[in-house]
C-alpha cells in the first residue's frame, strides 16, 4: 500500500539541526510536495530534504551564488606561490594594507596569497580553504572607538559634595 504523503502526517526526512535522516511531521505542501517539516526529536522547523546530499547541494548552491568570493576549488595555493618569496611573508595585522597576490601569514592559517581586496576586508587563499581578513581600514574603526575622551564627571564627584554626608 503507497501512502501519498499530506501535512498533519509522519515522513522520514533529514534534519538541518541533527544532522540525522529522522521521523518528521509535515507541516506544509506545495502541490504533491513535501515543502516543510517539523523534527519530532529536536522540536525545529526547516524545509523539507530527503537526504543529507540534497542539503549540501542546497548549500552549495547558495555559497556559489555570492558573487563576491572566488571559489577554492578553482584556485591552488602551490600554483599561486610559484615565483613569490614565500620565505618571508607578509606578517598579518589588522594595522596593514595588504596587496592582491601578496604572500601572507597567519598566525592560525599558516602562509597564504591574498586572490581578493574589497575595501576594508580581503580573501586569502590558505591551505584550509579561502578566508575573509580585515585590514587596516577595519582596524582604524576600531581603535577610534577605544581612543574616545572619558565623559565629564558628574557634579556629585566633586570633594565635599558626597550625597549624604553633612559639612562640619
Amino acid at each position: 500500500m503507497i501512502t501519498v504523503p499530506r501535512a498533519g502526517g509522519e515522513v522520514d526526512a533529514f534534519c538541518s539541526r541533527c544532522k540525522l535522516k529522522l521521523a518528521h511531521t509535515i507541516l506544509a505542501m506545495v502541490g504533491a510536495r513535501v515543502a516543510r517539516v517539523h523534527c519530532n526529536t529536536c522540536q525545529s522547523e526547516h524545509a523539507y530534504r530527503a537526504t543529507a546530499k540534497a542539503a549540501a547541494k542546497k548549500r552549495a548552491e547558495k555559497s556559489g551564488s555570492r558573487g563576491g568570493r572566488p571559489e577554492a576549488r578553482l584556485l591552488d595555493l602551490d600554483e599561486l606561490l610559484k615565483g613569490k618569496d614565500s620565505a618571508h611573508p607578509h606578517r598579518y595585522s589588522t594595522g596593514e594594507l595588504f596587496a592582491r597576490g601578496e604572500v601572507v601569514e597567519h598566525p592560525i592559517f599558516g602562509t597564504g596569497v591574498v586572490v581578493e581586496i574589497r575595501g576594508d576586508r580581503f580573501d586569502v587563499l590558505f591551505r584550509g580553504g579561502i578566508k575573509t581578513l580585515a585590514q587596516r581600514r577595519a582596524y582604524a574603526a576600531l581603535t577610534e572607538h577605544h581612543e574616545r575622551a572619558p565623559s565629564p564627571p558628574d557634579a556629585l564627584d566633586e570633594p565635599g559634595e558626597v550625597e549624604g554626608s553633612v559639612a562640619v
